[in-house]
C-alpha cells in the first residue's frame, strides 16, 4: 500500500469487502453497508440483465418466476450481500472448509455475525443513491458543512434535474424500461404463495 494512502485517506467508499482498512492502515475502521430491499434489488437484477433482450413486462415476469423456482429445486439461494461482509480471507476459507453449499452458507452467516460486531458494521437500508448519501451525510458530517459536495454527487436529485434544465450537470436514468421495479414487484405480489417463497 501506498504511503499516501496510509497516510492521507480517511474515506474509501465503493464496493469493498469488509477488513480491506487493514491493507492500508493499522488503526481501527467503522465500516457502512447500504443494502436494497432484497426482493427489489433481485428485480432490479434481472431487469437489468435482461434489458438487451428487450423483454416484455410479462416475460420479466416469468423470467423472475422460473429463477427463484429452480433456485428453491436446487437448493440455491441469492446471498451476493454477504459477500460484502466477509473478508476475502475468510471467503477462501469457508470454500475450504465444506464442499456442501448449505453448511458454506451457515458458515458465512456465523461469520458475518462476528464480523458485524467486530467491525461495528453499520447496515442502511435504502433504495436509492441519494437516501445513502442522505444517511452518510448524518453519519460523517452533521453540521452539514459539506452539503454542497453531497449534492453534487447526488444526495439532492430535484436540485440535479433543475441544474440539468440550466444547462449544468446531468442526471444519467440508468433504467429507461417502460416499466419500474416496482411495477413488477407489484405483479410478483399478486401470488401470495409465490411472493412469500420470494421472501
Amino acid at each position: 500500500t501506498s504511503p499516501f494512502l496510509r497516510d492521507q485517506t480517511d474515506i474509501l467508499a465503493g464496493h469493498l469487502p469488509i477488513g480491506i482498512h487493514s491493507y492500508w492502515t493499522d488503526k481501527d475502521a467503522q465500516y457502512v453497508a447500504f443494502y436494497r430491499q432484497p426482493v427489489e434489488k433481485l428485480v432490479s437484477g434481472v431487469m437489468f440483465s435482461t434489458r438487451s433482450k428487450k423483454y416484455t413486462f410479462e416475460q420479466v415476469v416469468q423470467r423472475i418466476r422460473d429463477q427463484v423456482h429452480n433456485g428453491l429445486q436446487e437448493g440455491v439461494y441469492k446471498d451476493g450481500y454477504g459477500h460484502y461482509l466477509l473478508s476475502p480471507e475468510q471467503k477462501t476459507q469457508i470454500a475450504e472448509m465444506s464442499p456442501d453449499y448449505t453448511r458454506r452458507m451457515e458458515l458465512s452467516v456465523m461469520f458475518i455475525n462476528a464480523n458485524i460486531y467486530k467491525y461495528n458494521v453499520l447496515v442502511g437500508i435504502v433504495e436509492r443513491m441519494h437516501e445513502s448519501l442522505q444517511m452518510f451525510q448524518y453519519l460523517i458530517d452533521k453540521d452539514e458543512e459539506q452539503t454542497e459536495l453531497f449534492e453534487r454527487i447526488g444526495m439532492n436529485p430535484i436540485k440535479q434535474e433543475s441544474k440539468q434544465d440550466e444547462g449544468s450537470a446531468a442526471v444519467v436514468v440508468k433504467n429507461k424500461s417502460a416499466y419500474s421495479t416496482g411495477d413488477v414487484v407489484r405483479e410478483l405480489q399478486k401470488d401470495p404463495v409465490f411472493f412469500d417463497q420470494l421472501k
